[in-house]
């Protein structure tokens, strides 16, 4: 975990604000929950990325996407088929 997760941030970071709106509970279709966010601190939906669609960067802010089983994030930030 990253040096700035240490010593409990969860304690003061406000997830309410700290989440985008579209990844707030409770999740939609293609999404399921699972603690994310910074350093892990909150609830969060997770959304499935399909092959084309864009992926998060690795060392980006906290993730929200991920791509769907079979896929990974190649480095164009697109998930495509795994070989």
């Amino acid at each position: 975990m990253p040096m700035y997760c240490e010593n409990d941030p969860c304690a003061t970071y406000n997830c309410t604000e700290g989440v985008p709106d579209k990844h707030k509970l409770p999740c939609g279709p293609n999404q399921y929950n699972r603690t994310g966010g910074f350093c892990n601190c909150c609830e969060v939906c997770i959304t499935i990325v399909e092959e084309g669609g864009a992926c998060p960067v690795i060392a980006g802010p906290p993730v929200y996407d991920i791509c769907d089983e079979g896929l990974i994030c190649d480095v164009n930030a697109t998930c495509v088929i795994s070989f």
